[in-house]
Order: C-alpha cells, then sequence, then structure tokens
C-alpha cells in the first residue's frame, strides 16, 4: 500500500552563504585553558568572524598619528 506523496516545501532550503568544515589541531592544555571543547569552538568561531568582519568594513583609523 502507498503511502502520501510529497509535501510541499519539504526539504532544504536555499542559503546563501553555506557553511563548511575547517579542521583545527590545538593542543588539549589550550581546549582546558579556553573553557572545554565547546568553549574553544565558540571563541574560535567569534575570532574568524570579526575578523572577517575587520576584513569587509576596512576598518580605517581616524587618528591622524
Amino acid at each position: 500500500m502507498a503511502s502520501g506523496g510529497k509535501r510541499k516545501g519539504a526539504g532544504r532550503k536555499p542559503c546563501s552563504d553555506k557553511k563548511q568544515t575547517v579542521t583545527n589541531y590545538i593542543e588539549s592544555s589550550i581546549i582546558n585553558t579556553l573553557g572545554g571543547l565547546e568553549g574553544t569552538k565558540q571563541k574560535l568561531y567569534n575570532f574568524a568572524k570579526n575578523e572577517a568582519w575587520k576584513q569587509n568594513n576596512k576598518i580605517i583609523s581616524t587618528d591622524p598619528d
């Protein structure tokens, strides 16, 4: 016996900026210092996101020195 047909709108939605997996090998002592594996992942992600934002916005200092 056949079940119902496909649902409208089912499946993955298109994404304009897809994520990729990045592998980093970091010493356990650093991971422990940064609050464990999840804490380290979050800090690294935040760092990368902030750096990318800075690169995209090219922060220019208004200081004449």
